[in-house]
């Protein structure tokens, strides 16, 4: 068995936050103090923000290039994946009658493949199909009405399921088996947004950059002074935005999945907006957050979703398990509690 590492408490807060997600793109000053040589540019996109940032200086028109390609990338997976719009790829399924197939783009049939494969290896604890749970619970695009009754749950329950649906990666096809079933892909489409973008930059022959998708990143090379990307974990506190580590990036890409963001109370209750589709319930145990690095941002979009499902024990067994870098911050009654994987220690800036 692997080593497990453990790293108990908590950092002084490294800095205030000021642009969304649970991981941040930390850029600013090389080693001797001057600026770096990059180029920014950001906008908003799929409800959320994305940032740029490239290893170079770039001329107002080739930046501009560039962000047009990068928000046509992006507004891409919106439009084919979003539960929010009606007219997207993935509404129309969800309003189609079981039984009937319906065609998706590459795009979609990628992340669906992606979606199936984590939804495999964490014994069910990422499922496509949750989204009747999400809406019941009133995380969804249509709002349920605070905490549902038994019976509710149990109704939802029986409307999701991975064998209910149906993904014919030849024809690139979806099927439903049951009426009520849904697909819900914003647990891996956002990452996949990533990866799209970082195919762009790559086609255009660049290659050191750092990508934020609402928190999701991916980056490549490093910068001109040689130093590596560097990024901050949040800590998970609702209310306030603190740096909890900070870690370096050698390639690839991290993505953090918590419940301090999304959440409602009750009766001194706290029920946040991950499901775990095998109880039909919001996740109870103490994880605040989890942040995963994988070779592809939609692999740890996917994979940061399950185990924060999981919680600290199963989760941790499954990054083990899978050797991916990954942390878990706890919350203790006075403190965050770290639980690491060593490959993700490794990266932590002392």
């Amino acid at each position: 068995m692997k080593r497990r590492t453990y790293l108990a408490g908590t950092l002084a807060a490294a800095a205030r936050l000021v642009v969304p997600g649970s991981v941040l793109a930390l850029t600013g000053c090389d080693s001797s103090g001057a600026r770096d040589a990059i180029t920014r540019f950001s906008g908003p996109t799929m409800g959320t923000a994305y940032r740029v940032s490239l290893a170079e200086q770039l001329s107002a028109s080739e930046t501009e290039t560039l962000r047009v390609g990068v928000e046509a990338a992006l507004g891409r997976v919106d439009a084919l994946m979003s539960t929010y719009r009606s007219e997207s790829e993935l509404s129309r399924f969800n309003a189609s009658a079981a039984g009937t197939w319906i065609g998706v783009a590459a795009d979609t049939a990628s992340v669906i493949a992606e979606a199936q494969r984590t939804g495999s290896i964490s014994g069910g604890a990422f499922d496509a199909t949750v989204g009747p749970l999400v809406d019941l619970w009133g995380f969804g695009p249509r709002h349920g009405a605070g905490v549902p009754s038994d019976e509710a749950i149990a109704d939802a329950s029986a409307l999701i399921g991975s064998e209910a649906f149906r993904f014919d990666s030849e024809r690139g096809t979806i099927r439903k088996s049951r009426d009520g079933l849904q697909v819900d892909l914003s647990g891996v489409a956002k990452g996949y947004a990533v990866d799209l973008v970082a195919a762009h930059l790559d086609a255009a022959g660049l290659d050191s950059y750092l990508i934020d998708v609402g928190g999701e990143l991916e980056a490549r090379g490093r910068k001109k002074d040689g130093s590596l990307w560097r990024i901050g974990i949040e800590r998970p506190l609702s209310g306030r935005r603190q740096v909890q580590r900070v870690v370096v990036m050698d390639g690839g890409a991290v993505a953090t999945s918590g419940d301090y963001r999304n959440f409602f109370e009750r009766e001194g209750r706290r029920f946040s907006h991950t499901i775990d589709p095998r109880t039909g319930r919001p996740v109870e145990h103490a994880l605040g957050s989890v942040s995963v690095m994988a070779d592809r941002a939609m692999t740890a979009d996917a994979l940061s979703t399950a185990m924060m499902v999981l919680g600290p024990d199963e989760g941790m067994a499954l990054a083990e398990r899978l050797d991916l870098p990954a942390l878990f911050l706890l919350r203790g009654q006075d403190e965050i509690v770290e639980r690491a994987t060593p490959g993700f220690v490794d990266r932590i800036v002392a």
